[in-house]
């Protein structure tokens, strides 16, 4: 039923492709990093998957897992900033589970929570240990480690990542005072290498990728779509080290560049305040701004001199160069 189900998929996102001319890029027979001999580390990340008890959803995801497979280079880590599930609950992960199983996208998974993910009935009012417990028990059934807390860190190829997390279950995140006091304890512990700093978290900094507007609030409240009350916090911490990248999901818009910035109102790559910032499309979901089509994020490729960020419909296997950007490292 599944393969019928990807089969179909498949066919409808080629002939969207067709009517999406201008946002099409390239198809190739494998795909492969830049340049395979000299890439550090190799990641692809996705955000926004909203499975749920839908056997359509889990054919979308199975279908990017395996073009990952098909890479030339491998992958050292795939990652997926947020909202996994619809609302946390333990079946919905148990279908992710389904659409890893016998599948190896990547030598790691790193899951990221998202608000979705912490709309679980499993929890009791004002009580998110069955959030948590969820949420830390997919990340270790998966094949990412065994952690106590939603928030966490892991090294990969030397690099340092590390991922945020929301501690209540609000559309906006709250991280607590003990969770940035983590972050800077381990920003330094990364900024010793001297090499790329890569943070993953669900929600953007507040104003950051066309916010307010781009969440479709109407009373342009400066805090709507984004990290919420400690955004300023987390900015902060984030501003002190250079070659950080803070790679978010959660608003759902397309790939957008920075010359589609002045029309589109938002840009999926920017920089602020010397931080790198990315937001990546909606995996699951057409987008009503920018590249339209689902299945899509970002391969980093990430060099001695560069990060590389290429865009990728993960579900179609076309790259879209048009949306790649390289960041020289300083």
């Amino acid at each position: 039923m599944i393969g019928i189900l990807k089969a179909v998929i498949s066919i409808v996102l080629a002939v969207a492709n067709v009517f999406a001319l201008p946002f099409v890029g390239h198809m190739n027979d494998y795909f492969k990093a830049k340049a395979p001999e000299e890439v550090r580390m190799n990641l692809a990340v996705i955000s926004d998957t909203h499975v749920q008890d839908s056997v359509i959803r889990q054919a979308m995801l199975e279908l990017g897992l395996e073009d990952m497979e098909k890479s030339y280079t491998p992958i050292d880590a795939l990652l997926i900033t947020g909202d996994i599930t619809d609302h946390g609950y333990k079946e919905q992960y148990d279908r992710v589970l389904e659409a890893f199983a016998g599948r190896t996208p990547a030598k790691k998974i790193l899951p990221v929570q998202g608000n979705h993910d912490t709309w679980t009935r499993d929890s009791d009012d004002g009580d998110y240990s069955g959030m948590i417990r969820n949420f830390t028990g997919f990340v270790k059934e998966v094949g990412g480690p065994e952690i106590a807390t939603p928030y966490y860190s892991q090294d990969v190829n030397g690099y340092h990542l590390i991922f945020l997390a929301s501690e209540y279950d609000h559309t906006d995140a709250y991280v607590s005072d003990a969770q940035l006091q983590w972050l800077e304890g381990e920003m330094n512990e990364a900024a010793e290498s001297g090499k790329p700093i890569f943070v993953f978290c669900h929600w953007p900094i507040n104003q950051t990728h066309g916010l307010p507007k781009t969440w479709g609030d109407k009373d342009y409240d400066p805090q709507t779509g984004g990290l919420g009350d400690q955004s300023d916090a987390v900015e902060q911490i984030l501003m002190k080290y250079d070659n950080v990248f803070y790679i978010t999901g959660h608003i759902h818009s397309g790939f957008s560049s920075a010359d589609e910035a002045s029309f589109r109102g938002y840009a999926s790559i920017e920089e602020r305040n010397g931080l790198h910032l990315v937001n990546l499309p909606c995996y699951m979901y057409f987008s009503l701004r920018g590249y339209p089509l689902n299945g899509t994020g970002y391969m980093i490729e990430v060099y001695d001199g560069e990060v590389l960020f290429r865009a990728r419909n993960f579900a179609t296997g076309i790259w879209h160069t048009k949306y790649d950007v390289s960041v020289p490292l300083e």
